[in-house]
């Protein structure tokens, strides 16, 4: 009996088709996951020395609007919450664009190192929300922070 036996030739091709569906379905649960974890502001990560710097994309934000935010670092891993309540305008040679986003966001952000709950600096310029935390040693601490700006 040769091991190219059209049963198994059949069986080789149907395990060919339920391997290419599965990856289908592992890519397409990827994309979601990303999705979930992806959703909201788009950041930068430093590694700077003893301090983690964050940045965060949030253009439209009104200075004089107040923006609530929760942020919680788990080990490498730092989770931001919060609002985005953003219109951006555009206006290019006579026509005019403008869109609006509100909505809830949580964002999952991976660290270079764990980092202290309490950010040493927070400050929002020209649509950048820059927040410096300090590195810690001990990852015990994971409770959530609240701040505004």
């Amino acid at each position: 009996m040769s091991w190219f036996s059209r049963d198994n030739m059949k069986n080789l091709d149907h395990l060919q088709q339920s391997f290419h569906k599965a990856l289908k379905v592992s890519e397409d649960m990827v994309g979601k996951i990303n999705q979930l974890f992806l959703d909201g502001p788009k950041t930068e990560v430093f590694d700077k020395g003893n301090k983690v710097i964050i940045i965060l994309e949030m253009p439209g934000i009104q200075k004089q609007k107040k923006i609530d935010f929760s942020v919680r670092s788990t080990g490498k891993n730092m989770y931001l919450k919060g609002f985005l309540n953003q219109q951006v305008k555009v206006s290019n040679y006579g026509q005019f664009y403008s869109e609006r986003r509100n909505e809830d966001f949580t964002r999952y952000i991976p660290l270079p190192s764990a980092v202290k709950r309490r950010p040493v600096s927070i400050k929002y310029k020209d649509g950048l929300l820059k927040m410096v935390f300090q590195k810690k040693k001990d990852a015990s601490e994971n409770k959530w922070y609240d701040f505004h700006i």
